[in-house]
């Protein structure tokens, strides 16, 4: 599964830590923040939002504040059933059938 993380903060640690990654290739993290794009983290690219390629399976939004994040990709046309918001699960699934 290929996978982008949008955070690279205290959230992206929680998740990162109860991830199983033997099933998941991080392809890289996403951050709004200027000064953290085109550097590592965990030995991943961290690019912006408006780098994000489509060949990936899910974004994983670890923002505790996700909301503006839900608007950047609402605003992108990304499709929300690729996107899992880690701190709210029930908000980000309201596009399955529910």
């Amino acid at each position: 599964m290929k996978v982008y993380f949008w955070g690279t903060g205290k959230g992206c640690e929680k998740a990162l830590h109860n991830i199983i990654q033997k099933d998941v290739n991080i392809l890289g993290f996403i951050d709004n923040n200027p000064m953290l794009q085109g550097k590592k983290y965990h030995n991943k690219q961290v690019i912006s939002f408006h780098d994000l390629c489509d060949d990936y399976d899910y974004i994983v939004v670890t923002v505790i504040k996700y909301e503006a994040v839900l608007y950047q990709l609402e605003k992108k046309k990304v499709d929300l059933e690729k996107v899992i918001c880690y701190y709210d699960m029930e908000h980000c699934n309201k596009g399955k059938g529910n």
